[in-house]
């Protein structure tokens, strides 16, 4: 996941990813589903993922 831009009502996360209230849960039910996350802008850029507590 990344280009989640920010709004007020968002969480800056990383650098270019902010989520809401609403992202956050659907993220964590999908993730329940044991779907791999991984968060970066650019597939050259490190991957970072939900064990780095971004949400």
């Amino acid at each position: 996941m990344g280009n989640l831009h920010y709004a007020p009502d968002k969480l800056q996360v990383l650098p270019h990813v902010a989520l809401s209230a609403q992202d956050r849960e659907d993220l964590h039910v999908i993730q329940d589903h044991l779907v791999q996350l991984d968060f970066r802008c650019v597939p050259t850029e490190t991957v970072r993922g939900p064990n780095d507590q971004l949400f």
